[in-house]
């Protein structure tokens, strides 16, 4: 597995300058934190045009390795931002809820029925 890529604070800074020009941005501490509100512009899977943009706005966001927090981060200046980026430490592997981790194979049934009795009393102790 290939190691995530890093990337100075000051060439995302670049990059996000690149993608929109309207687009306005915090840092906190380590972080960039982007304020825009990127959210759909109309209640479920809308195609037009302006929904269509946002949703490219945040694909893009997520190339260039952002992640959202779903509870938003309160940046310094009191503005909500729901998409980070750690520039210089990428964020560390969590396993999402949905996803199954690897069962071990399970033991085998002994048979109850084919043990004599006294083989049941020593298993019991």
């Amino acid at each position: 597995m290939k190691p995530p890529k890093t990337i100075s604070m000051d060439a995302l800074i670049e990059q996000l300058d690149t993608l929109d020009p309207n687009l306005e941005w915090e840092t906190d501490r380590h972080w960039i934190w982007v304020t825009t509100n990127l959210a759909p512009i109309h209640a479920g899977k809308c195609a037009c045009q302006d929904c269509t943009a946002q949703a490219e706005k945040r694909k893009a966001l997520l190339g260039l390795g952002f992640i959202y927090a779903r509870k938003g981060h309160t940046c310094p200046s009191g503005a909500v931002a729901y998409w980070g980026n750690h520039c210089e430490r990428p964020t560390k592997f969590r396993r999402r809820s949905g996803e199954k981790k690897e069962q071990p194979a399970p033991e085998q049934a002994i048979d109850v029925n084919s043990l004599s009795d006294q083989e049941l009393l020593a298993m019991l102790g």
